[in-house]
């Protein structure tokens, strides 16, 4: 009985160790990624992700710093409330249009 609890514990222990080494790699690539680029990821789709990273290749400093230009300029623009009225009128623009629902209510017996 005591036996099996000491290997318990050795297994218990390496994965722990293992899982910290994981971890520490992980913080090591978010930091230099950070340091590289100068900002977080933004929010990662794993699949898309590596098919678009596969297809773009390798590209030169100049084309990376303009495409980031491209980014940073449209976020920019997204985030702002203009452009939020702008996709709601577009919206309300293609709704269709036709018999409205009567918001009058009565309770039949």
């Amino acid at each position: 009985m005591t036996a099996w609890i000491l290997i318990a514990l050795q297994a218990f222990e390496s994965g722990f160790w293992i899982g910290q080494v994981g971890w520490k790699r992980r913080q090591r690539a978010k930091v230099r990624a950070r340091l590289v680029w100068g900002r977080h990821p933004a929010t990662r789709l794993p699949v898309i992700d590596e098919q678009l990273r596969k297809t773009v290749g390798t590209p030169t400093t100049t084309q990376t710093r303009v495409a980031n230009g491209i980014v940073h300029a449209a976020q920019w623009l997204t985030h702002t409330r203009a452009f939020e009225l702008v996709v709601l009128k577009a919206v309300r623009g293609r709704w269709p249009k036709g018999k409205r629902l009567n918001s009058h209510v009565t309770l039949s017996r």
